[in-house]
């Protein structure tokens, strides 16, 4: 069983989060990963109070479908329950309005036994876009950037897309409350 600790500050204002991983993945022959289950725990970034009603969502790189969708616990906990797949990346999404989404990556044959994600309340920010002549432009993409980190959990801006509206009005309610 192989156990790392990483820390590391979203923004210069926001609290130390800090991640302890621990896996021991089993490969199989051809490459493929044996059936592995995860005890996934979301918790309050601030207050590591558990967050329940958390959506959940794992996928494989590159694939559209979902392995498996659900929510969270009482106590913040759901299990992940990976079937035998061959060897790749599993992306795990996990959101819940108020907070800041996150996505974290682990490489199939490195899945851990137990992981906990800390959500960081969210701000809403919006806007209005128009032409040159100050008209309002309808359904034009929004694409909001911020820093990310190098390693560990993402936000992933791409799974959450923003148009405007017929008013040229947009509006994206996960951007991290510490976000200037």
């Amino acid at each position: 069983m192989t156990t790392r600790k990483w820390s590391f500050r979203a923004g210069a204002s926001s609290a130390l989060w800090t991640f302890v991983l621990m896996w021991g993945g089993i490969t199989g022959a051809h490459g493929a990963t044996e059936s592995a289950a995860v005890s996934l725990r979301v918790v309050h970034a601030e207050t590591r109070a558990p967050v329940a009603g958390a959506e959940i969502k794992i996928h494989s790189a590159g694939s559209a479908t979902p392995i498996q969708t659900g929510t969270t616990a009482s106590d913040g906990g759901f299990t992940i329950r990976l079937p035998s797949l061959p060897a790749g990346t599993i992306l795990v999404t996990v959101a819940k309005s108020g907070f800041t989404p996150l996505q974290i990556t682990w490489d199939r044959a490195a899945v851990p036994a137990e992981y906990t994600i800390a959500l960081a309340p969210s701000k809403t920010v919006g806007g209005l876009v128009r032409d040159e002549s100050g008209k309002p432009i309808s359904g034009a993409a929004v694409t909001l950037r911020f820093p990310q980190r190098l390693g560990g959990p993402r936000v992933p801006v791409e799974d959450f897309p923003i148009r405007t509206d017929s008013q040229g009005r947009w509006r994206a309610e996960f951007v991290p409350a510490t976000a200037d």
